[in-house]
């Protein structure tokens, strides 16, 4: 039995019990995975984004002040390739 998988709620998929995979990514043509990182069902989204965050490459953008304001209900962690 595993003993560290959790039930967590999805707002599209309702309650799920396992884990959950964490990914930051650019949101372009082409999606590159930046950063991952898998987590009981239970841990949620905006706990794990500024650790996430602050390990990208340099020369990436990232929207973090969009998506702090979203934390008090959601997040998705998304980055996008500096254009500079």
């Amino acid at each position: 039995m595993d003993t560290y998988a959790r039930w967590g709620f999805s707002h599209t998929r309702g309650w799920i019990f396992g884990y959950k995979l964490h990914i930051t990514s650019s949101n372009g043509s082409l999606i590159v995975p930046f950063s991952a990182d898998f987590t009981p069902a239970n841990v949620f989204d905006n706990q794990l984004y500024v650790p996430m965050a602050s390990n990208l490459p340099p020369g990436v953008r990232y929207m973090q002040q969009a998506i702090l304001d979203m934390t008090t209900t959601s997040c998705t962690s998304t980055a996008a390739m500096s254009s500079e």
